[in-house]
């Protein structure tokens, strides 16, 4: 007999990750002075900073809650890289608009740098932002994929 999927963590995973997101959008529209307006970089390293370890956290604290689903199959794997993806949504990468492939970044770690300056600030914070979006969309889409998959292939869902 298959093993029983249990919706209600995945619907906690959900949850929490949306808490996560709705935080990080805060925190990013707080550091850049809200849409987008010149921030004080001074101000905006160290509202970054302070939040940087508690939101690391919050993201370790989600991923270990996938492994409590016990099933390993496609959808979960699936659902799993998604919200991978969604929580390193602070990292950014400029490479597909440019010719030399740079390393991509954390959004988290240009703070220390003392040559930032506001207008990359500014374009970091909202490259992230988008990278929110994009992912959050897709971390949606491979939710529901999965519940419906589960239920599909005969699994006990509780």
């Amino acid at each position: 007999m298959k093993q029983p999927f249990k919706t209600s963590i995945a619907k906690e995973i959900w949850i929490e990750s949306l808490n996560w997101t709705f935080e990080l959008i805060d925190i990013l529209n707080k550091a850049n002075n809200g849409h987008g307006k010149n921030p004080d970089i001074e101000s905006s390293k160290i509202i970054l900073n302070s939040v940087k370890e508690k939101i690391q956290r919050r993201k370790e604290a989600i991923i270990l809650k996938i492994d409590k689903i016990g099933i390993h199959v496609k959808p979960v794997r699936n659902f799993k890289a998604s919200l991978e993806k969604l929580l390193n949504s602070t990292e950014i990468d400029f490479t597909k608009g440019m010719k030399i492939p740079s390393n991509p970044f954390d959004l988290f770690d240009t703070i220390s740098d003392s040559d930032l300056t506001e207008f990359y600030l500014n374009n970091n914070i909202d490259k992230v932002k988008s990278n929110l979006e994009t992912s959050w969309i897709a971390f949606n889409q491979s939710y529901g994929r999965m519940l419906i998959k589960m239920k599909l292939n005969g699994y006990p869902i509780d």
